[in-house]
């Protein structure tokens, strides 16, 4: 992985492993040094850029084939999949959580009850709590997390560039002018994702007020009008990846302090995926009080959210997008 930026990300990296005593071969790297050691980015945007922090032992994961190689394992080990569209949370008498209700294959609603419930539906906390019970402002997430979303990029590339282009490291550009990451070739397509995040805010009229949702399922691939033909056949497909994130970009993973038994397992930094082998491990020490102390403050729904790794992130929730 080769970061070109001008934020500090790659110096604090850097500084990390010498502050750990972990053994690493990173490095940095002026500008002429990356140009001389990665041709390839010859023709990149390299205005401003002075240090680039260089690491070969870094790397990417395909995000969509690890999460369903999970489900697969998932399966494989027992557990029962119900496919079913959740609508909002089952509230006793005493507006404790009961459980949820949930619809599947188009069929009536019905109540699916539970001595707790985990809720971890990501970017749509905000609106499904809104929906189940609008009235009750304690229950809100009230800028806890925001639903953001950012743009990716898969375009093809001819052929006999892809030895080329698959030896290449990971490029994350950390600019004014540029910011994002370009993914060396795979399955014969080049991948790019845009760090400038966006969240789509829609009127709830329960609530009375704007809160973020991600964008309607068909808008989720188009394109806008103004982007050229040629383009557009040229990229293979776009995206509209959208996450829950807080504004320190830790996790949430707590009991709603206003609602027994419900507990949240929600929000992070746009990596959640990736800490899905092990997440379950932690979930369960919360939901039988045995968690570390220290993550107990750490990943609560009423915390400081000070310490944000990626400054460009901080006071996202709060300011509702960036």
């Amino acid at each position: 992985m080769l970061f070109a930026e001008e934020i500090g990300m790659g110096q604090a990296s850097f500084e990390n492993y010498r502050s750990l005593s972990v053994e690493t071969r990173s490095e940095i790297l002026s500008k002429e040094e990356a140009l001389t050691r990665f041709p390839i980015f010859q023709d990149a945007n390299w205005t401003g850029v002075k240090e680039n922090y260089f690491n070969p032992q870094s790397g990417w994961g395909e995000a969509d084939e690890a999460v369903a190689s999970f489900f697969t394992a998932t399966l494989a080990s027992g557990v029962e999949f119900i496919e079913a569209t959740a609508e909002k949370l089952v509230l006793d008498s005493d507006g404790n959580c009961a459980g949820v209700v949930i619809s599947e294959a188009g069929g009536p609603s019905r109540e699916f009850l539970a001595d707790r419930t985990i809720l971890c539906v990501g970017a749509y906390t905000e609106k499904f709590l809104a929906d189940t019970a609008p009235e009750r402002s304690e229950l809100q997430v009230n800028g806890r997390l925001i639903a953001a979303g950012a743009i990716q990029c898969k375009a093809t590339y001819p052929p006999e560039y892809e030895e080329q282009l698959s030896k290449a490291p990971v490029h994350f550009l950390g600019m004014w002018h540029t910011h994002g990451e370009s993914i060396p070739a795979f399955k014969g397509l080049l991948k790019f994702n845009c760090e400038v995040s966006f969240t789509n805010m829609t009127r709830h009229d329960g609530l009375g007020r704007d809160i973020s949702v991600p964008p309607p399922a068909d808008t989720q691939t188009s394109w806008n009008q103004n982007v050229p033909e040629g383009l557009k056949q040229e990229v293979a497909n776009v995206f509209k990846n959208t996450d829950a994130v807080s504004p320190n970009q830790d996790l949430i993973i707590d009991y709603h302090p206003k609602c027994a038994n419900l507990v949240i397992a929600s929000a992070g930094s746009f990596h959640s995926w990736k800490f899905l082998p092990n997440i379950g491990e932690y979930v369960v020490k919360r939901i039988f009080n045995t968690l570390d102390e220290d993550l107990v403050r750490k990943w609560a729904w009423d915390r400081e959210n000070t310490g944000a790794a990626c400054e460009i992130f901080q006071g996202l929730a709060k300011d509702g997008g960036c």
